[in-house]
């Protein structure tokens, strides 16, 4: 099975003790850790475990992890059969996929055989950004993806990336690429500086001390895009519906309100230049989705 067509994950053991009980947490916390960590399409990650006739219900996402209370599927189980419809028939953005990102399959030509004539293509996994209308795919491994792993995190992955240009956008399998860039896919609270920002406040710092920032902007990038990104056609306040969310057993059994801060996904995008990729910046940058060029000093 492609890892990459789970829907949820699941734990089930037929013993209800405190050992079995923990099995089942480690094991499904590893299940949607490993998920997240290795398919850049999800934004979260549902899940359920059970011991014996005890259920609980869970979701991973990258601000938190939340489980339901225990409840018994054979007394209760509309609560069960209700999770079970809304895996059957949710929309892929509803069961946690980020429709700006999607899984590719790119060609890479190949040596073809003198002898036959047959073309050796083949192909690797690769994944297309939607910026806007914009389209960045990407080249290799990431640079960088280590702060994937951990589940409650801004989960920063760094990629060589070339942007997309279809002659025919009816037709998504042929395009061209344009010139190497990076791209910095994370996760960022809604109060977040962009980086865009944070330059412009050095740069107006080093014009207050009577410095030259013309000379010190050779050392940054010169950025096309600079904005969050946002899920299609999101609502306002940026909150997810789905079929969970009304839930009983989705209920937390104790609360403590505070200020809500609800996370956006952005990326961060430079040019690469000399075989290298140049990403230069001050200050605290909490993510940001920026396209932009470096100068560098020879």
């Amino acid at each position: 099975m492609n890892l990459s067509d789970v829907a949820a994950v699941g734990e089930v053991k037929r013993g209800e003790g405190q050992s079995d009980r923990r099995d089942n947490e480690l094991k499904i916390c590893g299940g949607a850790t490993e998920l997240l960590y290795n398919d850049p399409c999800r934004r979260f990650v549902n899940g359920l475990t059970i011991e014996r006739r005890r259920m609980r219900l869970w979701r991973f996402e990258r601000t938190h992890v939340c489980v339901s209370k225990e409840f018994s599927f054979h007394r209760t189980p509309r609560s069960f059969l209700r999770f079970l419809l809304y895996l059957l028939f949710s929309s892929p953005r509803d069961l946690g996929f980020d429709p700006n990102v999607r899984r590719y399959f790119e060609r890479v030509p190949e040596e073809t055989d003198p002898s036959s004539g047959a073309s050796s293509d083949r192909y690797q996994i690769a994944y297309r950004y939607q910026v806007g209308n914009r389209y960045f795919l990407t080249q290799g491994p990431p640079i960088s993806d280590q702060a994937a792993y951990w589940v409650v995190s801004q989960a920063t992955r760094v990629w060589r990336v070339r942007e997309m240009h279809f002659p025919d956008p009816s037709n998504e399998h042929e395009y061209t690429l344009g010139e190497p860039m990076a791209l910095k896919d994370a996760y960022l609270l809604e109060d977040a500086v962009l980086d865009s920002g944070i330059k412009e406040q050095i740069m107006a710092s080093l014009r207050d001390a009577g410095a030259d920032d013309k000379d010190a902007a050779r050392y940054f990038m010169e950025y096309e895009i600079d904005e969050v990104a946002l899920l299609p056609n999101e609502k306002e306040t940026g909150l997810e519906d789905d079929l969970t969310s009304d839930m009983e057993t989705n209920r937390p059994a104790s609360y403590t309100p505070k200020v809500e801060t609800p996370d956006i996904e952005a990326w961060i995008i430079c040019v690469e230049q000399g075989g290298y990729i140049v990403t230069l910046a001050a200050g605290t940058v909490s993510g940001i989705l920026q396209v932009g060029k470096a100068n560098l000093r020879t």
